[in-house]
């Protein structure tokens, strides 16, 4: 029985320092107010460091083991705060470095394009100096070429008035050398094919000339038979509407003739008026012998009482 109560009993050590149920112990008792009661056995026990040992009441190992669970809870939170901690930082840290990098990256890269825009500039300038000096070497070319031109000129002149020379004197064609000689003959066909390319070319505008002409008139030829062909196609069309306006009025001339003359002849003009029907489409004479065979109107076959004569003329 005391051996049970040994075991399962928390002690104090009376040769040393106190353990941590010792510890808890004691803070229970100090929170029941053990402390301040001088008759109470646990201040007596707890008052003096290596006092007897006793068991502990069950009140007492219940609170030690909520104080337990509760230290152990507490030290879990502690170690949980400090390993979220922990990985915050090293995120911080990761972050950082990742930061770092991407600056780095981002410096390098800035780095190499002022390095590509230097190696550009430096390229276009040595273009643009390369190209000075072809353009220049241009230049000098040209100046070689128009002075080379100038100084064969300038030896083809004084080629042709030596030539000029031996025309009027022989004998200094025949005390001149074979090199001056063949110079004046090369200089006289230069100076002949510029004759001969300046007759084709004043040939060739004057058949130029010509040709226009010609064309001018041959084109003006045909304006003219066109306007004429235009104008006879107008005249026609005139013609025809002068002819159709004729028959035209021939037409009416004949439905108004038709209209005026008797219907007995169809020669004379109509000029009486038969009474009481007043049908007006007889002459006189014809109507007078109608009235001698049958005294009735041809039109209507109406009693003629009495014949008006009238003379109307075409308005």
């Amino acid at each position: 029985m005391g051996g049970d109560i040994l075991e399962d009993s928390v002690f104090w050590s009376a040769g040393g320092a106190l353990d941590d149920e010792s510890d808890r112990v004691m803070r229970y008792a100090g929170k029941h107010g053990a402390w301040h009661n001088p008759n109470s056995e646990i201040c007596a026990a707890t008052s003096v460091r290596f006092a007897e040992a006793r068991p502990a009441t069950v009140a007492e190992e219940a609170w030690l083991r909520c104080e337990d669970r509760l230290f152990h809870q507490e030290e879990e939170w502690l170690t949980r705060q400090a390993e979220d901690l922990l990985l915050r930082g090293s995120s911080a840290l990761n972050r950082s470095s990742v930061v770092e990098e991407e600056a780095e990256d981002f410096n390098r890269e800035l780095e190499l394009v002022r390095w590509m825009q230097v190696q550009q500039e430096i390229c276009a300038a040595q273009e643009a100096e390369h190209f000075c000096s072809l353009e220049e070497q241009i230049v000098r070319e040209l100046q070689e070429l128009a002075n080379a031109e100038n100084v064969e000129r300038h030896l083809m002149m004084t080629a042709l008035q030596r030539g000029a020379e031996y025309i009027t004197d022989e004998e200094l064609a025949l005390k001149a050398d074979h090199q001056e000689l063949v110079s004046v003959r090369i200089s006289a066909q230069k100076l002949l094919q510029l004759i001969d390319r300046a007759i084709y070319a004043k040939l060739e505008g004057e058949r130029t000339r010509a040709l226009q002409q010609v064309i001018l008139a041959v084109r003006q030829q045909r304006e003219i038979q066109h306007a004429a062909e235009t104008q006879n196609i107008q005249l026609e069309f005139e013609i025809a509407k002068l002819k159709r306006e004729r028959g035209d009025l021939s037409e009416k001339l004949e439905h108004e003739k038709d209209r005026t003359t008797c219907r007995i002849c169809f020669v004379r003009p109509r000029n009486v008026l038969p009474l009481p029907c007043l049908h007006f489409d007889y002459c006189s004479i014809c109507l007078h012998q109608h009235q001698k065979t049958r005294n009735l109107c041809p039109t209507c076959r109406s009693p003629i009482s009495g014949v008006l004569k009238c003379n109307l003329t075409m308005g």
